[in-house]
Order: C-alpha cells, then structure tokens, then sequence
C-alpha cells in the first residue's frame, strides 16, 4: 500500500495485527471476517501509515477469496473508513456496510472455496 499510495513504511505493533487476524478467524461468515479486520485495522493503527487503506485492502482481500469484492466509489469508502477509524460506526453497521458493497467475481476469479463461506 505504502509503495503504492506512499506514506511511511513500518508497524508500530505487530501483536495488533496478530489480534486482528485472531478475532478474523473466530467470526462465522466470510463478511463477519472481512468487517472484523476492517475495524481493527482501521481503529487501532498498527502500522506507521497506512492503516484505513490496509484495512479496506485486507476486507477487500478477505472477501475476494470468497468469489466477491467491495464495489465503492473512494469518496464513499474514504468518508467510511474516517468513521470506522473515530468508532463511529458499530460491528453491525460495517458488516452491513461490506454486505451492501458486495458484487460476485466471475468464476474464473473466485478463490479455492468457490464462494462458499
């Protein structure tokens, strides 16, 4: 992201991320992981810069391997993420969020599972 987009590189604390990618694997659906990853990526900043791209990136990433992806206009994702960085949107809201967002890959672009999650 940090090549891509620029900023500083480097993570301010790796047991975030660590927690981040525990909480991901407790959630029930593909969606739930994706939203888990998003607000703790965004709120807790375990990078030196980055983090609200990181976070959409690794949602993003989440639900790709799942056979969709997040269709937003980056204004509307940018506005988003700022709420979800100040705790201004709940778990429930950014799951509804990703939800509404969703769009299936073609076939020949899903992951593995095939969708299933």
């Amino acid at each position: 992201m940090i090549e891509k987009y620029g900023g500083a590189h480097g993570i301010l604390n790796e047991g975030t991320l660590d927690y981040a990618v525990f909480q991901a694997t407790k959630a029930k659906h593909f969606r739930e992981e994706a939203a888990v990853l998003l607000e703790i990526i965004a709120r807790e900043h375990p990078f030196v810069d980055g983090n609200k791209r990181t976070a959409f990136a690794a949602a993003d990433a989440t639900v790709r391997l799942n056979g969709y992806r997040i269709v937003v206009q980056d204004d509307e994702a940018i506005a988003f993420l700022l709420k979800v960085a100040q705790g201004k949107a709940s778990h429930k809201r950014v799951i509804g969020w990703i939800e509404d967002r969703l769009k299936r890959l073609p076939s020949s672009f899903r992951g593995d599972n095939n969708g299933q999650g």
